[in-house]
Order: structure tokens, then C-alpha cells, then sequence
């Protein structure tokens, strides 16, 4: 209890505390920031993202016993129905280069088909979701699109489109609905029926095409390439649909990726400077006990025990270091989140493990050392 009072009154002792504890505060809120950031990120692409499985056979099993998929929806393929006054095909060419173009001016005081197909040579189908996918409630004659208003449609137009049919097919079965309401598109272009409609059609359906939702967007190439061989057939695939339906959404994910990229580059900086600072001091700290280990081997003491000694000095070090700085560090956060509706989290133990050992490591090699060099 004497060696620790001591300790703990040497000036040097409680300079290094401050000095550690501001050290700490700054990588936790740094540390934290970065993680925000980067979550926050990860939510915005989870968003504007899915995984589609198109498939010829039932993998509802697969799907619901994969840990890292969050939700999945059956999508009905249904196809286009014939031309009206509100929506039409146009025409297209195939120019000189290969490339295909309309053969005319698109005519905007009309829907295009093709704006609702997933894809006209591959997946010619349009997705179609029930009604409870929409967020909506809807009877078995109505139907929702969800189209992009920049890229589908004119917003001056819609009140022309709304309460005007549209004719869609399943299985060669027409099928006339009222067209409700247009909205915006989660992550590609779909429709909605009614639940009921929906769920006799999907008993019908001979195709097996899932919109996957993961838990993180970060897994989307692992499960995308996992799966990627289920099925040897021309009609199987897994990709990747991505989705911005507005240009100030592209932009804040840039902006997003360049922030956690640059606090990335911030993080390993700050955390080679810790390394360094962390490695002088403790040395400058425990040589500062030479004397004391001297004296105490004159008297009887082992290297165990001088080790035992110094390591429970440090031990209490530590814990009042880590004390104050994640008690500071959560109410500075805590302020932050509250000025700014962040939602930096408060403690990250991955973190707080990752340095405390560290600083063990560092402190039991400057321990043994000096010690053992006592010993020659």
C-alpha cells in the first residue's frame, strides 16, 4: 500500500495520467466518429440495394437459414399488356454501331413499358410486389408503380395516369387495374397489387425470383458469390441492383466514401502516433522505479515479485486512465449526439480491448526488461 501511494504522488505519475487520458478521449472520439460514418454509410447503400435471385427451383430453405440475410421477398413476373392512352412501347432501332435507340421523340404524357421492365432482353418481366410491400392497402383491381420522376415519368402528367388502367399479364391471363398511386422506388422499379391477388398469382408462378435484403451491406459480394452456382441453367443468376432515385443521394454517398476513406487514413496515423507516445512513456514511467526495484531486491524480493509489484501499479494506472477518459469521452459524446442527432455509440469494446492490450503488452516487456537487467 506504501509503494502505491508513492506511486501515485510522484508528479510524473499524475503528469502521465493527463496525458494518457487526453490521448485516449481523442482516438475513442475519433474512433467513434469513424464508425459512425461508416455505419451510416453502410445504411444508406443497404437502402438503394438488393440482392435479386433469379432461380427455377425453391430456395426459401437456403435463404431463411443464412444468418446474414435480414429479409426476402417472392417476386411475381408479370409482363406487359397491351398499349393504351396512358402507356405505350416505343419503338426501337438498331444504329449502325450496334447501339439500339428510340425510333422517336419519347412521348412524356405517356408511361413506358419499358420503364417498368426490369430488363427487355434478359428478365423481361415486371417485378411485382403485394400491396403490404408498398406500405399501402389496396383492393384486387388497383395497382401502385414505382417509378423514378426524373427518369420514368413527368410529375405534370400524373394526374393523368392516375385512375387510368393499365392492362398486365400473368401466365397469359389479363389482368386490367386502376392505376392508384405512383411512388418512389426502393431499390428498382416495381408495382404493386393487392395482397389477395397477389398471393393467388404467386401460387401460379413458375419462377423463383427473391429480393434479398442483407443485415450489411458489406456481405453483399460474399452471399453474391456463395451463391452464385445454386443452379446450372441459362435462367439463373444472383446479381446486384443498386438504385439512386435522387442526384443529392449519389452525391452524399461520394461524400460519405471520401470522409470515412480520409478518417480511415486519420485512424491509422493517430493510432502509429498512440503506439509511439504509448511505448515512450510507459518506458520513461517504469524506469522512473529502478531505485525502488533496487532497493527492494536488497531486501529479499524475487524478479516475480518486484514484477507482481510494478504490474499492479500499472494495473491501478490503467484503470484510472480508462476510467476518466471513457467517463469524458461518453459525455462529450453524448453532447455531440444531442447538438448534432448523431448516433456515435458510447463504448466500443472491440476498440477499448484492442488498446488495452496493447498497453499490457507494452507495459510487461518494459516490466521484464527493466527488471531483468537489474538482476545482472
Amino acid at each position: 500500500m506504501i509503494l502505491l501511494k508513492a506511486f501515485f504522488r510522484k508528479k510524473k505519475t499524475n503528469i502521465y495520467i493527463k496525458i494518457f487520458c487526453i490521448i485516449f478521449i481523442v482516438l475513442f472520439i475519433l474512433n467513434g466518429i469513424n464508425n459512425y460514418i461508416d455505419n451510416e454509410l453502410n445504411k444508406l447503400k443497404q437502402e438503394t440495394t438488393s440482392l435479386i435471385m433469379f432461380a427455377q427451383h425453391n430456395h426459401d430453405d437456403l435463404i431463411n437459414k443464412e444468418p446474414k440475410v435480414d429479409t426476402y421477398n417472392r417476386i411475381l413476373s408479370m409482363n406487359q399488356g397491351d398499349n393504351s392512352e396512358i402507356i405505350y412501347m416505343p419503338e426501337i432501332i438498331t444504329n449502325t454501331d450496334g447501339s439500339k435507340s428510340y425510333k422517336e421523340e419519347i412521348d412524356y404524357t405517356k408511361l413506358n413499358w419499358q420503364r417498368l421492365i426490369y430488363d427487355t432482353n434478359l428478365y423481361p418481366y415486371i417485378f411485382t410486389f403485394n400491396s403490404s410491400y408498398c406500405n399501402s392497402n389496396l383492393n384486387d383491381k388497383e395497382v401502385i408503380l414505382a417509378l423514378d420522376e426524373e427518369k420514368d415519368y413527368r410529375k405534370e402528367y400524373i394526374n393523368d395516369y392516375i385512375n387510368n388502367e393499365i392492362n398486365i399479364k400473368h401466365n397469359n391471363e389479363e389482368y386490367n387495374l386502376i392505376i392508384k398511386d405512383i411512388i418512389t422506388p426502393k431499390t428498382f422499379n416495381y408495382i404493386c397489387i393487392s395482397n389477395n391477388l397477389y398471393n393467388n398469382l404467386i401460387q401460379k408462378e413458375e419462377k423463383y425470383i427473391y429480393n434479398i435484403k442483407l443485415k450489411d451491406y458489406k456481405d453483399l459480394k460474399e452471399i453474391q458469390n456463395k451463391w452464385q452456382s445454386l443452379e446450372d441453367n441459362d435462367f439463373y443468376n444472383i446479381s446486384i441492383s443498386n438504385y439512386f432515385s435522387e442526384i443529392d443521394m449519389q452525391e452524399r454517398i461520394k461524400t460519405l466514401e471520401k470522409l470515412v476513406k480520409m478518417l480511415k487514413i486519420g485512424n491509422i496515423i493517430s493510432t502509429i502516433i498512440f503506439f509511439i507516445i504509448t511505448s515512450v512513456t510507459i518506458k520513461d514511467l517504469i524506469e522512473d522505479e529502478k531505485e525502488e526495484i533496487l532497493l527492494l531486491k536488497q531486501v529479499g524480493f524475487n524478479n516475480y515479485k518486484n514484477l507482481k509489484i510494478i504490474l499492479k501499479k500499472l494495473t491501478i494506472f490503467n484503470i484510472i486512465i480508462f476510467t476518466f477518459s471513457i467517463l469524458i469521452f461518453d459525455i462529450i459524446v453524448l453532447i455531440i449526439n444531442k447538438a448534432f442527432t448523431f448516433n456515435i455509440e458510447l463504448f466500443n469494446l472491440k476498440y477499448f480491448i484492442f488498446t488495452s492490450v496493447f498497453i499490457f503488452i507494452i507495459e510487461l516487456f518494459f516490466s521484464t526488461t527493466i527488471i531483468m537487467k537489474k538482476n545482472e
